[in-house]
């Protein structure tokens, strides 16, 4: 909780609370992304692309469901200062993108109609060609993972040797 509103998406300062956002309403929600998960997931991931043009057209699914009309606003006025940090995105087999982290930059772009923007493009974890429509298994994916990470995590107990 944030004062009296509850959290909902974005990052600590990202400004989306309950009082003041609104549903994202021109992309569909991610079945690879979720908004417990991405933040891990950028952590544990490196990009196959850095800071490369993609056509906003393909832009196709959201990671979180809102966001502040006020901050969209801003980038939409400051678009040329805002332009020049990469959104990350997961680049799915159909080829459409999904946001992992800079909605509103991507929003900004969309509004715009600007053709292209700079992204940092990661792969899909795990997810075979075909079945990254799948919500339910994209989070079990995601938990497997973050357990075998866990596992491996751990220190090994050094053996004494024998004289």
């Amino acid at each position: 909780m944030i004062g009296n509103a509850v959290k909902l998406a974005g990052g600590p300062g990202s400004g989306v609370e309950q009082n003041n956002a609104k549903e994202i309403p021109i992309l569909e929600s991610s079945p690879l992304v979720s908004i417990g998960h991405r933040e891990r997931f950028m952590e544990n991931h490196k990009p196959v692309k850095r800071c490369v043009e993609v056509p906003t057209k393909n832009i196709k699914y959201k990671g979180q469901e809102k966001y502040v009309p006020k901050k969209l606003k801003k980038m939409i006025k400051i678009w040329d200062e805002v332009s020049d940090k990469p959104v990350d995105l997961i680049k799915d087999s159909k080829g459409d993108y999904h946001i992992l982290d800079g909605h509103h930059r991507a929003l900004a772009a969309l509004v715009k109609k600007v053709p292209s923007m700079k992204a940092n493009v990661y792969r899909p974890p795990l997810v075979k060609e075909g079945s990254g429509d799948n919500k339910f298994l994209s989070q079990l994916i995601f938990k497997l993972i973050g357990a075998a990470r866990r596992k491996k995590s751990k220190p090994r107990k050094k053996r004494r040797r024998r004289k």
